[in-house]
């Protein structure tokens, strides 16, 4: 399709007329904003009510309500993605930052929507915000391939495919005996299943055969579910609890109703499949899962923050069990809200609740340790990813070892020299066995940091001089374990020990 041709007629005209689009884009270069400008009229052309700020607003026009009223009452909104762009959504930063808010809250409405359309016109996946990764995107980075690109995105908005749905032949075997058909695409279900088995099957099913659009539409079905059973579980559950063994049974119930969920997402990640690797949006789901009611007993209000603390716990430990430590990095620095709502984002190594402060625990650190080995046992399905408790704890502690050294890094950089009145704000956890005596701290170290490499890898990763972080490792650890006095309870032999740490290899 060129740019001054129609779409083919096999487009009909909407009823209400012409589709509205809105385009939301940064500011971030002359270039760009012509470029954005160009596609808003390439899609005026082809009978798209395309609508874009350049020519929508004047001097004194309110903007923060332009841009509200534009994706509230567009067709589509079309999301033109860029490495700037991913940065100023996911951080809440300028007008790309307001509009996300406006953007998430949609999607909350109704989860499934195929409202928001992606185009990524440079960088890579990332460039698409967290919120959208697991929507399917239009791809522009290639100026020589922008017609076939521009035909692509306006057949989708027009309703106009290249490819129509042949209809459903008769059954050729009514008349035959049972027989049972080899696995293949055709035979893979999507929908969701209350059996977690079950959705393991289904999912390595679609994995196996490469069927990424059925992954997505069980993913989609699965939040739906999901979310609709936690939903109903925080209205029963929403009430004194009499003992803490009732709180932490309800707690886990709620892990259970999570569960599909949360085994979709680590099966995406242990897939290595480009799309489906990076799953951090599901922190933001469980963070802001959509009608979770503000009112009630704290521990039900803040339970979406729990089921957020166990999934990052357990994604985190498997990367760093399966050795992609940068990918545990890039997890724990991932900024989600501080609370449903909140415009204020915390790094995952600087959120209190996500490292372990469970308000639904009473912010008792050693609890919420205890809750993601009590979920170990009784949830089978974390088998497929750690056969044995012993892995299980060590890949677990080895998380815990990242977020601390990922504090610690931020210490650096920041340039503060008084470790005293710094905010240590991942707790040294990877330590509760050691200081039990059921753990070892230089087999910790050694799962994340093999050798003297690693650690010079880790660093570049961090940003932060190795010289300087290998010098400051044993005073911080130090101070971690004083700071955290309450919950360790340390005796002087632990303090002792806390002196003589294995030094990094």
């Amino acid at each position: 399709m060129s740019q001054d041709q129609d779409v083919p007629a096999a487009a009909t005209e909407a009823p209400n007329g012409p589709p509205t689009v809105f385009i939301s884009y940064t500011h971030e270069s002359p270039e760009h904003k012509r470029w954005a400008a160009q596609l808003a009229v390439d899609l005026r052309k082809n009978g798209i009510n395309a609508e874009i700020d350049q020519w929508a607003t004047t001097l004194g026009s309110e903007l923060t309500l332009f841009m509200e009223q534009g994706i509230t009452k567009a067709d589509r909104v079309l999301l033109i993605c860029t490495p700037t762009y991913a940065q100023k959504a996911n951080e809440g930063q300028g007008g790309v930052g307001y509009e996300r808010l406006v953007i998430t809250s949609e999607i909350a409405k109704q989860i499934a929507t195929d409202k928001f359309v992606c185009a990524l016109r440079a960088g890579d996946g990332d460039s698409v915000p967290i919120f959208a990764r697991t929507r399917r995107y239009v791809d522009f980075r290639d100026d020589s391939s922008y017609r076939t690109s521009l035909e692509e995105l306006a057949r989708d908005i027009l309703k106009a495919p290249a490819l129509v749905k042949p209809a459903i032949g008769p059954n050729p075997f009514l008349t035959e005996s049972p027989i049972r058909i080899a696995d293949g695409p055709a035979l893979v279900s999507v929908s969701a299943s209350a059996n977690i088995e079950d959705v393991f099957a289904r999912a390595e099913q679609l994995l196996r055969v490469n069927d990424l659009l059925g992954w997505k539409r069980l993913q989609q079905n699965t939040r739906r579910d999901v979310f609709a059973s936690l939903l109903q579980w925080s209205t029963d559950a929403d009430k004194r609890c009499e003992s803490d063994e009732e709180l932490f049974t309800r707690l886990k119930n709620a892990c259970v109703r999570a569960a599909p969920l949360m085994l979709l997402g680590m099966l995406g990640i242990a897939s290595e499949k480009d799309r489906l690797t990076d799953q951090r949006g599901l922190l933001f789901d469980f963070v802001e899962i959509p009608g979770w009611k503000g009112a009630g007993t704290v521990w039900v209000i803040e339970s979406p923050q729990t089921l957020a603390f166990i999934y990052s716990h357990f994604a985190g430990a498997m990367l760093t069990a399966d050795g992609h430590r940068a990918s545990a990095l890039r997890l724990l620095h991932t900024k989600v809200p501080a609370e449903a709502g909140s415009t204020f984002y915390q790094e995952v190594y600087a959120s209190p609740q996500l490292m372990g402060w469970v308000k639904s625990l009473d912010n008792h650190l050693a609890e919420s340790w205890t809750l993601l080995f009590a979920l170990w046992e009784e949830q089978s399905w974390l088998t497929h990813f750690f056969p044995d408790v012993e892995r299980f704890k060590l890949a677990l502690s080895g998380y815990s070892l990242l977020a601390t050294l990922a504090d610690m890094a931020a210490f650096i950089k920041s340039g503060k020299t008084e470790i005293d009145r710094y905010n240590h704000t991942a707790p040294p956890t990877f330590l509760m066995d050691v200081m039990r005596g059921k753990g070892s701290m230089t087999r910790i170290i050694s799962s994340v940091l093999p050798d003297a490499e690693a650690v010079s890898e880790l660093c570049r990763e961090l940003g932060v001089e190795e010289a300087a972080f290998r010098s400051l490792w044993p005073s911080w650890i130090e101070r971690s374990i004083a700071r955290q006095a309450s919950i360790f309870r340390p005796t002087s032999s632990l303090i002792a020990m806390s002196k003589n740490l294995p030094q990094l290899p």
